[in-house]
């Protein structure tokens, strides 16, 4: 079996990498509404919620605690992250979950900024499905192996 792989059935996954999902704001939008300190802050902002299906409950962690962020104050939700993505940067709101390589260069630029930086989102696990009759083959294991490699060297996939 090769690293890293789970088998279920006949299908087996191979584990690429990981990646975090942030919440994110434009500086302007917290200069004039002010900068959440807790999960509760979020309360009265203008929220924006992702419900795609890479999104689940959002559960954060901090000092060993889990905080659920309530999702269903959301002033908007979506099933993709384009149209939230241009409200936030343009400082109507605040996007309650969103991966870090959706943003990273917005990020880095400073248009947007973490919010709530202290409250972690457990890595979000990034796969490989194949049957496992295919899985032993030189190509598979040449292909897995190109992906983790191009997934490692990848801006934006740590957390930030």
């Amino acid at each position: 079996m090769h690293c890293g792989a789970t088998t279920i059935g006949s299908e087996r996954t191979v584990r690429i990498g990981a990646f975090r999902r942030i919440m994110a704001a434009s500086p302007s939008y917290l200069e004039r509404t002010g900068t959440p300190k807790t999960i509760d802050d979020l309360r009265g902002k203008r929220l924006f919620h992702y419900d795609g299906a890479m999104c689940d409950t959002i559960w954060l962690w901090k000092d060993g605690k889990r905080y659920r962020v309530p999702s269903e104050l959301a002033s908007l939700c979506a099933s993709t992250t384009g149209p939230l993505m241009g409200l936030v940067l343009e400082g109507k709101g605040i996007v309650l979950s969103t991966a870090v390589f959706m943003c990273y260069r917005e990020l880095r630029a400073g248009r947007l900024v973490p919010v709530l930086p202290d409250y972690k989102e457990a890595d979000k696990p990034v796969s490989f499905m194949l049957h496992s009759e295919r899985a032993d083959r030189s190509i598979v294991k040449e292909a897995i192996d190109f992906l983790r490699s191009k997934w490692q060297e990848g801006e934006g996939l740590s957390s930030i």
